[in-house]
Formats: C-alpha cells, sequence, structure tokens
C-alpha cells in the first residue's frame, strides 16, 4: 500500500518547469527588472503569443510577477538565462531549439520581438504548414 501511495503521489506532484522542459514546445521571453507587463497580456496579445508559442515571464528582484504560463517554474534555471549573457541582460528571446535569439537592456517592444520571431526558420516552417493546411 506505502509504494501505491507513493507512486500516486509523485504522479500527482507536479516539479517546477525548467527552460529545459520547455524546448521545442515554447518560445520563451524571460524579462526582469522592467515596468511593462500589463500591456503584454491583453486579449488582443494573448492570441498573438499563442499563435508564436511564446510564453512570457515577468521577474521583479527574482520573483516572478507575471506570466501567460500556468504552471510552476524554476525561477532560478529562467533567471540563469539572463546571467548566461557576455553581458547582464534585461531579457532574452529563446527559440523553441533552446537557443537566445535576441536580448537587450531596454524595455523590450511587443512588436520588434513579434517580428523577431516571425523572421526565425522554424517560424517561417509554421506558417507555410498552417498555410498548406488551408488550400
Amino acid at each position: 500500500m506505502f509504494w501505491i501511495v507513493l507512486l500516486l503521489s509523485s504522479i500527482f506532484v507536479t516539479q517546477p518547469k525548467t527552460p529545459e522542459d520547455l524546448r521545442w514546445k515554447n518560445r520563451i521571453l524571460v524579462i526582469s527588472n522592467v515596468q511593462s507587463e500589463g500591456k503584454w497580456f491583453s486579449k488582443a496579445n494573448i492570441d498573438l503569443l499563442e499563435t508564436r508559442k511564446l510564453l512570457v515571464f515577468f521577474f521583479q528582484n527574482g520573483q516572478l510577477v507575471n506570466s501567460n504560463f500556468p504552471d510552476s517554474i524554476d525561477s532560478e534555471k529562467f533567471l540563469k538565462k539572463l546571467h548566461n549573457q557576455k553581458t547582464v541582460e534585461n531579457w532574452v528571446l529563446i527559440g523553441l531549439d533552446g537557443g537566445i535569439k535576441a536580448g537587450g537592456k531596454e524595455i523590450p517592444d511587443l512588436k520588434t520581438i513579434l517580428q523577431t520571431i516571425d523572421a526565425m526558420p522554424m517560424r517561417q516552417s509554421e506558417i507555410k504548414r498552417k498555410d498548406d493546411g488551408n488550400n
């Protein structure tokens, strides 16, 4: 009986997600110490983020303050992506392959981030598959 309880508890207790867990499923935008998270999560923008498989994580002083990701995360591993650069960035965009695609110190602009994603080869492939499916 003990083993059954242990097995069931391990199934239902989920571990906090890391950037590696989201690799090949989502693009990730990690933003730290920038005061503009509200506009990112408007109804119109949520649709744009979902279409591009983009998860946005806003941190203030090392704490997650807003995201469009419903599960718990390992904040330390997400913030580590900001500090793995040659210079410390306030934001980084991570592609489906887990690689850093863009970053900066200024407040990231939603339109620029979306244009950057739309120019990525994997995104172009997604758009082409969608267009081919509608014909």
